[in-house]
């Protein structure tokens, strides 16, 4: 697992149950949407093909590092929203793009890839995480290509995005944790009301350890359709942690390389 929850079956929060310390004004980025080509599967409770593993292999090497992402809906219609470490790792001082096969795997289960594996040709991050390594803004994004012609959104339907919501309020997080208890091979989830870390960052009381990094934090979700207003960045230790991280989304993180990527 690259880096940085257990819970009851999640329960549906409205998009509009924040209630304090908005900083700008709301936006929506994009709504969440069906698959245009319905697929012949059945949701199952507490799990979102829209969700799922991230996986990247060094070129000639047998080193895969995991991270968690989802599809969210964009014009371009090929956009996976994930942590920006899972894009540029600063330890190693790589790109992963440059020399890292990223794969996508949505509902990813068991070893299996029930809808496809889907390849980046663009992998983007903030100005703040690629120069400062800086966890207020440790928001990534993918550009997909399409498989047989059709689109990752086309195929799999997507969750919308927001920014510039109030930082307290009610979150699903959702991913594939994958140490400790966790193996990795399955979706896990929590929810609860989220808290200041600090001026740009909230957390959210879970246990979910590394490889859960890209997560969506989830608004107004009933497991299949909701809002991204954060994702997982990292947790308050390694082994055995009790709090999971996130960004706040703003105009100056999400909402600048949304914009910027949203057309593909």
């Amino acid at each position: 697992p690259l880096d940085a929850p257990k819970g009851p079956v999640a329960k549906p929060s409205d998009v509009s149950s924040f209630t304090t310390d908005a900083t700008e004004e709301p936006v929506v980025g994009s709504h969440p949407v069906e698959p245009e080509q319905q697929e012949d599967f059945q949701i199952q409770s507490a799990f979102n093909p829209q969700i799922g593993k991230v996986f990247m292999r060094k070129a000639g090497t047998d080193t895969v590092i995991s991270c968690s992402g989802s599809v969210i809906n964009s014009e371009g219609k090929n956009m996976v929203l994930t942590a920006g470490h899972c894009n540029y790792n600063h330890t190693s001082g790589w790109y992963i793009g440059a020399n890292w096969n990223w794969t996508f795997v949505p509902g990813y289960d068991h070893g299996r890839s029930p809808y496809g594996q889907w390849h980046a040709h663009t992998l983007v991050t903030t100005n703040d995480w690629y120069n400062s390594r800086d966890f207020n803004d440790d928001v990534g994004l993918a550009l997909v290509n399409p498989r047989y012609g059709v689109s990752l959104v086309s195929a799999m339907g997507a969750l919308g995005v927001t920014w510039g919501r109030p930082a307290i309020g009610q979150f699903t997080v959702q991913g594939y944790p994958a140490e400790g208890k966790y193996d990795g091979q399955w979706q896990h989830y929590c929810t609860g009301t989220s808290r200041h870390h600090s001026t740009n960052q909230i957390e959210l009381s879970c246990d979910m350890t590394r490889g859960v990094s890209g997560s969506p934090w989830l608004i107004g979700y009933n497991t299949s359709s909701g809002y991204a207003n954060g994702v997982a960045s990292n947790i308050d230790r390694v082994v055995n942690p009790t709090v999971l991280r996130s960004p706040y989304f703003s105009s100056s993180n999400i909402g600048t390389i949304y914009n910027e990527y949203r057309y593909g």
